[in-house]
């Protein structure tokens, strides 16, 4: 069975609040710690998009769990990577305008 419309609803505000909050957040993180520099990560975009996307699956599982008491099925976890890779440009793109900002200033979060 495919995602509902509740969870679709879910699953969008989260990605919207990926590209609002988590990414800035990480990136702030990565930058303050060094942790970037001991991982010797080749491309910081990649990894941070790595990141969110496994973010966005265990907080849509979490959802899941909370919503119907059960883990999501092969179908619906498939829908859940169609949908993040239809907005992966969206969260690339947010990446990228993190980085730059990043490079000039430092970046505010919301914790």
């Amino acid at each position: 069975m495919p995602l509902n419309d509740e969870m679709l609803g879910i699953l969008e505000k989260m990605i919207d609040d990926a590209v609002k909050i988590e990414i800035s957040k990480l990136l702030n993180l990565l930058r303050k710690t060094g942790i970037n520099q001991e991982l010797i990560l080749k491309d910081t975009n990649d990894f941070v998009l790595g990141v969110i996307f496994g973010h966005v699956f265990g907080k849509i599982h979490e959802a899941s769990l909370m919503q119907a008491g059960e883990i999501l099925s092969d179908e619906q976890m498939f829908d859940v990577l169609k949908i993040l890779l239809r907005r992966s440009g969206e969260l690339r793109n947010a990446i990228f305008e993190m980085l730059i900002y990043n490079s000039t200033k430092e970046l505010d979060y919301v914790d």
